[in-house]
């Protein structure tokens, strides 16, 4: 920011029709990414939040900028916002024409709208305050820095994504090998009955709380288990049963499907399907 511009006296109008607006526009916004991310994310998922701040830190440092009293700090306020509407802008629009949900596209479609009067707005507001000609620097600086965080977060970000399902995938296995080895020790503890007919048993069996209680409803880190228990025998004992986990939302929660059975063998498919013996074992 230039010498000029920080050591000009005058404070901007603090009752200026554009400027609230802009503010307006900018509070809605990260209001609006809120929304879409508590409706999206789970509780697992705020937990990006923090690698992922190249996103919508500067958005928050925008408003921080906008709400200050002082020319120069409102100017790079709408700095950043003229630099930052676009790239939401885009890819809002993007959604809302293609994304297969109406709730999501009404929602995206209102983000849009949101960035085009947010960059508008800024615009229009900067030729209401009294221009400086080093103004220019003041928009270059900002464009330049948000394009390139802006690349690193769209470089990073699927990197992010894939390492988080690739831990998913892991506990998956984890949790199967985990349950395979309590139904033998539930086989041995009841003679008469076998192994158990389900992970709510379980569940009630481990006494030292192995099987918890999100496991044993089928559901943990944003995969979904289901046990399958085989006939009784003449004895009226469960000598056979699988287990199959498959990814919430297959290529975005994981990319492979699990199978086990009393083998203790697991296996997998890299297809959107539940697995079965006759797939690879890992």
């Amino acid at each position: 920011m230039s010498n000029a511009i920080n050591s000009a006296p005058t404070k901007a109008p603090s009752n200026s029709r554009w400027l609230n607006a802009t503010r307006g526009f900018a509070f809605a916004s990260l209001i609006t990414v809120a929304v879409i991310l508590a409706m999206h994310a789970d509780a697992e998922d705020l937990i990006a939040l923090a690698p992922t701040a190249p996103l919508w830190l500067p958005f928050v440092w925008m408003l921080v900028r906008l709400m200050g009293k002082t020319i120069a700090s409102q100017k790079s306020g709408l700095a950043l916002a003229v630099a930052l509407g676009p790239y939401p802008l885009i890819f809002s629009s993007l959604v809302a024409a293609f994304d297969s949900s109406s709730t999501w596209r009404s929602v995206f479609a209102i983000y849009a709208a949101l960035n085009l009067l947010l960059v508008l707005s800024a615009v229009k507001t900067y030729y209401s305050l009294k221009r400086h000609p080093a103004d220019w620097r003041v928009l270059a600086s900002r464009l330049i820095a948000c394009f390139f965080g802006l690349v690193v977060a769209a470089i990073l970000t699927p990197h992010m994504i894939r390492s988080r399902a690739a831990m998913d995938e892991a506990f998956a296995v984890s949790a199967m090998r985990i349950i395979n080895g309590e139904q033998s020790a539930y086989a041995k503890r009841h003679h008469d009955k076998g192994f158990a007919a389900s992970l709510s048993e379980l569940d009630q069996e481990s006494g030292a709380g192995v099987i918890d209680r999100q496991l044993a409803n089928g559901r943990k880190m944003r995969y979904t288990f289901a046990m399958s228990a085989g006939p009784a025998d003449s004895d009226g004992r469960i000598t056979k049963y699988t287990i199959v986990a498959r990814p919430e939302k297959f290529g975005k929660d994981g990319w492979r499907c699990f199978f086990i059975d009393e083998s203790g063998v697991i296996r997998y498919t890299t297809e959107d399907r539940p697995p079965t013996v006759l797939d690879v074992p890992i």
